[in-house]
């Protein structure tokens, strides 16, 4: 589609309300929150995020003028400060 700039967004579990319950993801965001502070180096790409933050990173890409051209992929581990 010949875009300029193209971002690919990998976050690991979302955490948030969601209309429908799923259990393997209600269960997942359990042992998430308890582990997610462990989650350090090469296991912070799963570690959960609030889709707030998510959003607020989508928001933050579009919105800036990236020079950096190209397709670029962010993963769950760059999500944080």
């Amino acid at each position: 589609m010949n875009f300029k700039h193209l971002w690919l967004i990998r976050p690991s579990l979302l955490l948030g309300d969601r209309a429908e319950f799923r259990l393997g993801e209600y269960l997942g965001t359990l042992i998430g929150k308890i582990t997610a502070p462990l989650m350090q180096g090469p296991l912070l790409k799963y570690r959960p995020i609030p889709m707030i933050e998510l959003a607020e990173t989508m928001a933050l890409l579009a919105e800036t003028h990236n020079t950096k051209e190209g397709c670029h992929v962010l993963e769950g581990k760059y999500l944080y400060p």
